[in-house]
């Protein structure tokens, strides 16, 4: 199964994107991964937030891949331990997945269009995150379901 994260903007901190790209290339020594990027929408004080909102549904919907599962990171979604997240992973996999995209917003979160087009949420805690912060701990526990599948001693 191709794991795919859609994130909105780029990582513009070069020692979080060295640490994302450090998962992904571990991720893809289990499975396919990738991280495919959208532009965000600038914004400043004048600009209305659901209209940029719409622009950067716009484009992640245009980037989801046909017949890809759709999850959306979300503080209100489903909340999974790493081993539950493992679980998950294998499940979708036997029932023929053939590619899992992560959809993660920017700074100012995702648009409704976004969420009716998702199969499934997920939550990666109470707490709110920065986006780009989300992006990195959601490959390291992509990363960490792959070990925990495999019965590999990372996850300890």
């Amino acid at each position: 199964m191709v794991l795919t994260i859609l994130a909105v903007g780029k990582l513009r901190d070069v020692h979080l994107s060295a640490l994302c790209q450090d998962y992904l290339a571990r991720l893809n020594h289990y499975s396919r991964a990738r991280v495919l990027e959208v532009r965000d929408q600038r914004i400043t004080p004048q600009a209305d937030p659901a209209g940029l909102l719409a622009k950067e549904a716009e484009r992640l919907l245009a980037a989801i891949p046909p017949r890809a599962y759709v999850v959306l990171l979300t503080v209100n979604g489903v909340q999974r331990s790493s081993p539950e997240l493992a679980a998950w992973l294998s499940a979708l996999e036997a029932h023929g997945t053939a590619e899992t995209v992560f959809c993660l917003g920017g700074a100012l979160g995702l648009d409704q269009q976004v969420l009716a087009a998702s199969h499934d949420t997920l939550s990666l805690g109470k707490l709110t995150l920065p986006h780009q912060l989300a992006r990195l701990v959601l490959l390291e526990q992509l990363y960490r379901a792959r070990t925990i599948q495999r019965g590999e001693s990372y996850h300890k």
